[in-house]
């Protein structure tokens, strides 16, 4: 009896010793699911089941994963507690008295957390602590990816792009919270859909089209992550032309020829693009761009001013917005001279061909500056002053001398190396110009042209012009006489000096007059000594 009686004791004793072990609770819910990227309120009920004074819970714990980002001041709950926290563990505690008893249910614990890019499955642990054990619960967190992807952009082709080839690579960059499963495109609306291949990182996917033909293609690009999500880009449109311009010459045809200094170069083009651009080619240069063109076959011109007289070649050369080129022949043509007079005065002859061999234009600029050159026989330099045009041209050279012709007043002049001279052109009181003979080098004048604006000293008289014309080499030649009378000059003096100067005969005079003056000194110098002698009746 006794030990029936042991039996029994040790049996309600083991009975109370589970109580308090094993004693539990419970929460609601029993499981969260959240979005990416969402600020969620999470609230979670807790029962007690252990009954009795052992039964009182003092503190609960609510410990976080990592994914979820608890917000600072935003807790509370429906016990009297004080509340505490670490990065990732909620503590509620009342240690002098208890959270809840065993009488009491439905105890409320709440707070905000942000939730993070990650998406997966989860645990949130809830731990009572009583007066014997400690005990948890686990309430599972599923965290949701609803997230596109974003940031697709197009990299290849260019939105309003324009390509010359048949081989094209599109390539694009995206990103995702996640990862990314796929991309692809369309070049017809979703009709046809092409796979794009990823690099290693899963952030850029291209593909190439090998077989794409002329015309304007609108691309649409779409990529799918891992959770399904769906993203596209908005309509990137670019043409394909391999075409290149055709062009046809129209003037002046091959070998044309004119005095005018003034030529239009005329062409027709044909392109598909309405942004081509095409060049006026002159001398194996580009000279005249111009992209607003009639493309269609209609006439399209360029206006050049060719002041060198000779043989040039032009050609006409079109790039359109693809980068399609095409250049055409080349054609010839030759500025020739208005006359065969060298001062342009309209003498007879029935010959057209040109004196002047080689002309150069000078601009107002270079005309007021100063401006040399190196002439050779027939070569000349053109000028204009108020409208009109002059010249200055080289007639003729030896090694010291050069004749030089002044137009359209004709004129005339020897110059020696060193020599500058004033002329007259424009018919009133004032030189025009002034031109310097520097130097004589291999058969080539060295001469300046400087524009000037100098009173006259001396008045003009009339001016003989005489013409003399050989039909049989026929070539015009025109000898110019002006008479000048002096008033007021010592310029022109001391020129005339220096030419005097340079004389045979006024050396030879010179020298035949040293000459006497020394055989009539000898003759007094003998007469005196004679004299002095007692011969003088002798000399008489």
């Amino acid at each position: 009896m006794k030990n029936k009686f042991i039996l029994l004791f040790v049996a309600l004793f083991l009975l109370a010793s589970l109580n308090f072990v094993f004693s539990i609770h419970t929460t609601s819910p029993s499981s969260f699911s959240v979005n990416v990227s969402q600020t969620f309120i999470f609230n979670i009920t807790l029962n007690n089941t252990n009954v009795g004074q052992n039964g009182n819970i003092t503190q609960v714990n609510i410990t976080l994963p990592s994914t979820i980002s608890f917000i600072s001041s935003s807790n509370g709950t429906s016990a009297l507690a004080v509340f505490s926290n670490t990065s990732s563990i909620l503590t509620w505690t009342n240690s002098s008295d208890y959270i809840t008893n065993g009488s009491t249910n439905n105890i409320n614990f709440w707070f905000n957390a942000t939730i993070s890019l990650t998406k997966g499955n989860y645990n949130i642990t809830v731990t009572s602590q009583n007066g014997t054990a400690a005990y948890s619960t686990n309430i599972s967190l599923s965290i949701n990816d609803l997230i596109k992807p974003s940031s697709i952009v197009v990299l290849y082709p260019a939105n309003g792009g324009n390509y010359s080839r048949t081989n094209i690579t599109l390539n694009i960059s995206a990103i995702d919270n996640v990862n990314i499963s796929s991309c692809w495109y369309t070049l017809d609306l979703g009709v046809t859909n092409y796979t794009m291949s990823g690099n290693s990182s899963l952030t850029g996917f291209n593909a190439t089209n090998t077989s794409i033909a002329d015309g304007i293609y609108t691309a649409k690009f779409y990529c799918n992550d891992t959770s399904n999500n769906i993203n596209d880009t908005t309509n990137s449109s670019f043409t394909i032309d391999t075409i290149v311009p055709v062009i046809a010459l129209i003037s002046p045809g091959n070998a044309s020829s004119s005095t005018s200094a003034s030529w239009t170069f005329s062409f027709n083009v044909t392109d598909a693009d309405s942004s081509t651009n095409c060049s006026l080619v002159l001398d194996r240069a580009k000279v005249n761009s111009n992209s607003s063109l009639n493309i269609t076959g209609g006439t399209n011109s360029f206006v050049r001013n060719i002041s060198t007289t000779g043989n040039h070649t032009w050609s006409i050369n079109c790039t359109d917005l693809a980068g399609n080129n095409n250049q055409t022949e080349t054609r010839t043509f030759t500025v020739t001279e208005e006359s065969s007079n060298p001062n342009n005065d309209g003498g007879g002859g029935s010959s057209t061909t040109s004196f002047w061999t080689l002309t150069q234009t000078l601009t107002l600029q270079q005309f007021n500056d100063g401006f040399t050159r190196e002439l050779g026989a027939r070569n000349r330099i053109k000028f204009t002053i108020n409208g009109t045009e002059h010249s200055i041209g080289v007639i003729s050279l030896t090694n010291a001398t050069a004749t030089i012709n002044v137009s359209s007043n004709p004129q005339q002049a020897s110059f020696e190396i060193g020599d500058e001279k004033r002329f007259e052109v424009t018919g009133d009181d004032y030189y025009d110009v002034l031109v310097t003979l520097n130097n004589i080098i291999n058969s080539k004048a060295n001469v300046t042209v400087i524009s000037i604006h100098e009173k006259t000293n001396y008045t003009t008289s009339t001016t003989t012009t005489t013409t003399t014309t050989t039909t049989t080499t026929s070539t015009n030649q025109t000898t110019n006489t002006t008479s000048i009378t002096l008033t007021n000059a010592p310029e022109k003096i001391a020129e005339a000096g220096k030419s005097l100067l340079k004389s045979t005969w006024f050396w030879v005079l010179i020298s035949l007059i040293i000459i006497a003056a020394g055989i009539l000194i000898f003759s007094l110098f003998l007469k005196k000594k004679y004299y002095n002698k007692g011969y003088k009746k002798k000399w008489n």
